[in-house]
């Protein structure tokens, strides 16, 4: 098992998304709306970080989202994947878990 290796992607109050998608029902990926939301509001850019765990083909990942939220006090959200077969599956749900936690604490209405 190894360490967490970061990878960093690409104002300080509440953020609507009024972003418009193509197709029926798309909705862009938790990254992209992660990253939206955090240059919206001023914040810095997600960090990504992976853990590899089993060999060869049995390899699965696990990903550590983190968002520094700069309010009237610094807070860091933090959310890791499931063990996932793919990086961007693992990537994606911990985006995910980042965005539902944020609009938990009221940051994204």
């Amino acid at each position: 098992m190894s360490k967490f290796r970061r990878h960093d992607s690409g104002r300080k109050d509440h953020y609507s998304s009024n972003i418009s998608y193509s197709g029926a029902n798309a909705e862009p990926e938790a990254r992209l709306r992660l990253a939206q939301l955090c240059s919206a509001i001023g914040w810095k850019s997600p960090t990504y970080e992976f853990e590899e765990h089993g060999h060869g083909h049995t390899k699965l990942f696990t990903c550590k989202v983190s968002v520094l939220v700069e309010t009237f006090t610094d807070t860091v959200v933090e959310c890791i994947s499931e063990p996932k077969p793919q990086k961007r599956a693992a990537e994606e749900q911990g985006a995910e878990g980042v965005l539902w936690t944020l609009k938990c604490l009221g940051h994204v209405k």
